[in-house]
């Protein structure tokens, strides 16, 4: 399993979303709570990215 490829593409699935969320909500103060919510949402993108490559890589290496 390739988790150098893994880890890379869930950091960059991170950021992408981390700054999408901001691009399109504008948060206007980063020191508020408010500002938790895009990297929330860019941690469980990142998340779901880190699952999906494991189970692909899982998947491609049984031959299933």
């Amino acid at each position: 399993m390739n988790w150098k490829n893994i880890i890379t593409r869930a950091v960059l699935t991170f950021l992408q979303a981390g700054l999408a969320v901001l691009v399109v909500t504008g948060v206007e103060n980063l020191d508020s709570l408010e500002a938790l919510k895009p990297a929330g949402i860019a941690a469980v993108a990142a998340l779901l990215s880190f699952v999906y490559n494991v189970v692909n890589q899982m998947v491609k290496k049984e031959g299933v």
